[in-house]
């Protein structure tokens, strides 16, 4: 943030061209009502393209003189902070002063604005010749943003918007408000921004923690979960496999059970058919010798026989 060391008003109101040293510590304007007060603090509000001039205030009540542009010029300090950064270093102003202007030029209705900034103390004419005799100068919103990047904040701006005696209004702010507006206006703002953007990481960051512990927490319990699953299926697959090995040993077994006890069978059916062979031969046998044996004994009864006659027949003869 830059500071005041002087201002130049040329044009402005019914004054004359004047220049207010602003580079005290403290600087207290005063006097008596309407004697211009005001007409200052709108002049500094101006160069500040503030949003608002005081009392609804329009800037054609400065513009007294018509058809003559007025110029308010200020210098301000651009030194290098602590991270030796300068308030305009990106308008590649690298001295230790700036010199910051503003034209209000007639344009039929409302004054058109032109701003420039400038390295070093640059002259009221010098300003005049850029601003009315040039395009070389920047529009109000890119001005806007110039002072943005220079540490003029919005809060800054509320403040400069006060109107006199209102002063008040700031004591009946809640105090994060009012302590809000006091950081960015010192320009600790920023500071405070990246603590709050870093603090508000941080939580963001342990919360994702949690909810990535949580998370794994349940996957946990579904690995679990699908392990006992598996061994399970396991248990199912080997029992399913001793199950299937058995029914196979158990029909391989009755197969060459049957075929064994028909093989058996067989053996046992060619045994008593060849006993029964066997024993029709015997029988056949048998009765041959019977009949051989008939036979011999018929011809030896037939033998007896005869030979009886013969002897009963013979004594008879005799």
């Amino acid at each position: 943030m830059f500071r005041f060391l002087e201002l130049d008003l040329h044009g402005w109101d019914f004054w004359q061209p004047l220049r207010v040293p602003l580079d005290a510590g403290v600087v207290v304007l005063s006097g008596p009502n309407g004697a211009g007060k005001t007409t200052m603090l709108d002049a500094i509000r101006q160069v500040l393209h503030a949003p608002r001039l005081s009392q609804n205030r329009r800037i054609s009540h400065y513009m007294r003189r018509p058809n003559e542009p007025a110029l308010i010029r200020a210098v301000v300090s651009n030194r290098a902070d602590q991270r030796g950064k300068r308030p305009f270093e990106r308008q590649k102003v690298l001295t230790d002063e700036a010199t910051l202007a503003c034209a209000l030029v007639p344009n039929g209705g409302s004054p058109e604005k032109r701003f420039l900034v400038l390295p070093g103390r640059v002259s009221p004419r010098d300003l005049q010749q850029r601003l009315l005799e040039s395009r070389d100068w920047f529009s109000p919103e890119q001005y806007r943003r110039i002072l943005e990047n220079a540490g003029v904040s919005r809060s800054l701006m509320h403040i400069l918007a006060l109107e006199q005696g209102r002063a008040d209004e700031l004591s009946r702010r809640n105090p994060r408000e009012l302590f809000g507006w006091i950081m960015e206006a010192r320009g600790s703002q920023q500071v405070l921004d990246r603590y709050t953007g870093a603090r508000r990481q941080y939580e963001d960051s342990m919360r994702e923690v949690d909810r990535q512990n949580a998370q794994a927490l349940r996957c946990q319990a579904d690995l679990g979960e699908l392990d006992r699953k598996v061994r399970r299926l396991e248990e199912y697959l080997e029992k399913k496999a001793r199950l299937k090995s058995a029914e196979e040993i158990k029909n391989s077994g009755f197969a060459s059970g049957v075929s064994g006890g028909a093989s058996r069978h067989r053996k046992e059916t060619a045994g008593v058919a060849h006993q029964i062979r066997e024993s029709g031969n015997h029988s056949r046998s048998i009765a041959t010798r019977c009949r051989d044996s008939g036979s011999l004994a018929g011809k030896s009864s037939r033998r007896s026989q005869n030979a009886n006659g013969i002897g009963a027949a013979s004594p008879q003869k005799l």
